[in-house]
């Protein structure tokens, strides 16, 4: 059973009678950290959830529960397991951003026996430049960095990926979701990517809260759409199968070097 299918199960289970379920289940994305709504409750309608004041009726339109278990289903098909997560090389998404492609590397065959100066042949591969220092390295090389690590970063995976689904306060404003935004329409109606260009060298927050700017934060802070699926994922019991999908995301994962990966790994 898929994750998407397992939540439309146990919404079905939790929607009979428009169940109220307990204050502590009403939770979002704050400012890169996981908090309960204070005095807030989530209802469950039909077809809809809303989150209300304690012990009081829902009003207004709610957000449907079949959109939010689309959503779960859309981060299942782009995201991979926590021991399968580096087969996002092969995905089409990560290729044409990080500019996959057979490439000429120079290799060193032998040395003069006179001179032993090094002698060299080059031949074509299939590779990435890794997306921090610009090197090229063989696809059989190629690590896949976390952006928001596994350890220590698991909530601002979800904001991450949940800001691709317009689910946070604040929209997208790296270079991933600016080289989705100008592809569209272009290509005689196909969407064609903009690759994302080495950055030049291993940079990077940790993706821990820490001094943001006010805009930084509302980008990792989920709205009210957004609150719902997290709330209903705890009352559900499936938030954390859902983070892991989020921190193995083809969105939060990045090609790169040996040694950019250990110097990242290092800061966080």
């Amino acid at each position: 059973m898929t994750l998407a299918e397992a939540l439309r199960s146990k919404v079905v289970t939790l929607s009979g009678a428009r169940q109220r379920v307990k204050r502590h289940h009403c939770v979002q994305v704050f400012e890169g950290r996981l908090k309960a709504v204070a005095n807030q409750e989530l209802v469950f309608g039909a077809d809809s959830v809303w989150l209300a004041p304690t012990s009081q009726e829902p009003t207004g339109e709610g957000v449907r529960t079949e959109s939010l278990c689309d959503v779960v289903g859309m981060v299942e098909e782009y995201s991979y397991g926590e021991t399968n997560y580096r087969d996002a090389k092969g995905s089409k998404l990560i290729q044409e951003l990080y500019m996959f492609g057979r490439y000429r590397l120079n290799y060193m065959t032998g040395i003069d026996n006179q001179t032993y100066a090094p002698q060299w042949s080059s031949k074509e591969v299939e590779g990435y430049p890794c997306h921090y220092c610009g090197l090229l390295i063989p696809d059989k090389l190629v690590q896949l960095d976390h952006q928001r690590p596994k350890t220590g970063g698991r909530v601002t995976a979800v904001a991450k990926v949940l800001r691709w689904y317009g689910l946070t306060r604040g929209p997208g404003k790296g270079p991933k979701h600016q080289a989705m935004a100008l592809g569209q329409g272009k290509g005689g109606g196909k969407r064609v990517l903009r690759p994302i260009a080495p950055k030049g060298q291993p940079t990077g927050d940790a993706g821990q809260p820490g001094n943001w700017s006010e805009d930084k934060k509302q980008r990792y802070t989920t709205n009210v759409a957004g609150t719902a699926l997290i709330s209903v994922l705890h009352a559900a019991e499936l938030y954390k199968a859902f983070e892991a999908r989020c921190v193995n995301s083809n969105i939060n994962l990045v090609p790169s070097c040996g040694a950019c990966n250990r110097a990242r790994s290092n800061r966080f």
